[in-house]
């Protein structure tokens, strides 16, 4: 997370005349961590307050909960079909080739939709969500909304982007649903490919960066658009602290009829689901039909979609599609691994990141190569080596899309 003086301002009337103001921000590590920053104090949340209540009071306060940009896609496709319904169904499966892992891992979140088809969504894996949301909710911020921390940047003006470095990490901010976060390292590829692409849409190369001071990040949750919100669908925010006492407070015959009426729903919802399961496959050729009349017969409805919605996209490309096979691979290059990456390139004609390493001994290269396959199963992974001598091995990582 940006380790910089922000401030958010959040009031607590303690009267008609007075009122007490904390500056904090509250944010998720890329480990998981939540942490409180006040001032330029970064206190792990738990340790922050005295106890559960001090601390599900000060949430109280909050409305936003930001989280590593780093961990969150944001991207645009285009998608078929004129009904809500219909392009919502569609939306994963006109990703599927740009991500690491099957759709069923994933939550999209839809941010804006243009009349010709374009998309723009946020994407992030479950098993993150469900961790957040669970921290949340266990401290008593289940309300939280969770935005990406690149939205904590002003929205940038036309023909610029705005962006902020500190402390070997950068947050650029490139319209009003886009941007992403990198470290210092890994940024510089990134934001060369995301300009290239948008100055090739716009044909132009007028696209300026702006650099941003770390004071113009203050008060940023009052401006956050709620579109942004991550906490859609499952993840929809409920009552935190200060609802649960409200629970509490009702009379004993209120609690019991609150139980019942709690089992009665778990009863209904699984024997739903139950429904949803056998009637999956009757749906899904249904909604196939509507979305692509033409097509007389169905034989592989996953194959025949993403054919159909590559025929009606264009093939357009997204311009940091590359971001979930990146993530991959820096988590296996630490130190201590002995490989290194000298230098990264990206080819948005042939969809191509291409890695140059440098490592002391082969088995090092090919260890890599070995891992890099299994993790991007949706990837063409390949190894190739240029240089063998006793005391250094260079060679080319190429990943590429199928």
């Amino acid at each position: 997370m940006l380790r910089t003086k922000v401030e958010q301002t959040f009031s607590s009337p303690s009267n008609d005349e007075t009122s007490a103001e904390l500056s904090a921000v509250v944010y998720f590590s890329t480990d998981g961590q939540l942490y409180l920053q006040k001032g330029e104090e970064n206190l792990v949340f738990n340790s922050a307050f005295p106890d559960m209540v001090e601390g599900a009071r000060f949430l109280k306060q909050l409305k936003t909960v930001w989280v590593p940009s780093e961990q969150v896609i944001l991207t645009e496709i285009t998608v078929p079909g004129k009904r809500r319904s219909d392009w919502l169904a569609a939306l994963p499966y006109a990703l599927e080739e740009r991500l690491s892992a099957p759709v069923e891992h994933y939550h999209f979140v839809p941010l804006k939709r243009f009349s010709d088809g374009r998309t723009q969504v946020a994407v992030v894996t479950h098993t993150l969500m469900q961790a957040w949301v669970e921290t949340l909710q266990a401290i008593g911020g289940g309300h939280l909304q969770l935005v990406a921390d690149c939205f904590r940047l002003p929205e940038p003006s036309e023909n610029h982007w705005n962006r902020v470095r500190e402390e070997g990490r950068c947050l650029l901010r490139s319209g009003v649903y886009q941007g992403f976060g990198a470290l210092q390292g890994w940024f510089d590829p990134l934001l060369y490919s995301a300009k290239y692409s948008a100055n090739q849409q716009a044909g132009s190369s007028t696209t300026e960066i702006d650099e941003l001071l770390s004071d113009d990040l203050a008060n940023s949750s009052s401006r956050i658009d709620a579109v942004l919100n991550l906490r859609v669908g499952p993840y929809g925010g409920k009552h935190g602290y200060s609802g649960m006492a409200k629970i509490w407070g009702w009379p004993l015959g209120a609690v019991a009829a609150l139980l019942v009426i709690s089992m009665l729903d778990t009863s209904i919802q699984t024997s739903r689901l139950q429904e949803q399961a056998q009637s999956y496959k009757q749906q899904s050729h249904a909604l196939f039909k509507q979305l692509f009349p033409q097509t007389k017969r169905i034989i592989n409805i996953k194959s025949q979609t993403l054919s159909n919605l590559k025929q009606q996209s264009g093939g357009g490309s997204d311009t940091v599609s590359f971001m979930p096979w990146l993530h991959q691979i820096e988590t296996l290059v630490q130190p201590g691994k002995g490989v290194k990456i000298d230098k990264l390139d990206w080819s948005l004609k042939q969809k191509q990141l291409s890695f140059y390493l440098q490592a002391s001994k082969t088995e090092s290269l090919q260890v890599l190569e070995t891992q890099a396959k299994q993790r991007l199963q949706n990837a063409q992974v390949r190894l190739q080596l240029k240089t063998v001598t006793p005391q250094l091995v260079e060679g080319i990582l190429y990943v590429a899309a199928p």
